[in-house]
């Protein structure tokens, strides 16, 4: 057996290393956290917010001027005056939003809840959301799947950048 006092050092050193490293962590208790969840890992979506947003906010302002044009059905979703003009407002509204990524966050959020709050209400009312616009199934699902992907993105990113 060869006698290799080096490799005897750099052993003792790792083992020191490593003692001292499980008895002083790197990161100090309050300064821990954990962001995101199974979902939505941590920032997983943070290059996404304004993105969103800002395609959400053209594809609105076009739906909603083009549901003008129209007589009640926009391709196989129903469409009408109030209809329009909340997708426009809030096309207009996204647009805006899009310029930053805090108000792009903060959109995400708000439309993604209040798109599911729309979501709930129309399947549960049928063809009538509290007697302001009408909706048919198609719409139902598509405004779930807006919720769905405001939210996620929304959520899953981070506070701020």
């Amino acid at each position: 057996m060869l006698d290799c006092p080096q490799a005897t050092i750099n052993n003792l050193a790792i083992q020191q290393y490593i003692h001292e490293a499980t008895l002083k962590p790197c990161t100090p208790p309050e300064k821990r956290t954990i962001r995101g969840n199974i979902l939505f890992p941590p920032s997983s979506m943070t290059p996404f917010v304004k993105l969103t947003t800002k395609i959400l906010g053209v594809v609105l302002l076009v739906v909603g001027v083009a549901g003008f044009f129209v007589d009640g059905q926009l391709l196989m979703f129903q469409v009408d005056t109030v209809h329009n003009v909340v997708h426009i407002a809030t096309g207009v509204i996204g647009l805006i939003a899009s310029g930053t990524y805090s108000y792009s966050r903060l959109f995400l959020i708000v439309f993604g809840l209040v798109y599911a709050v729309v979501t709930v209400l129309g399947f549960t009312m049928g063809g009538d959301i509290l007697g302001l616009f009408s909706v048919n199934m198609e719409d139902n699902t598509l405004h779930a799947a807006i919720a769905v992907v405001c939210l996620g993105v929304g959520f899953g990113s981070n506070k701020s950048v």
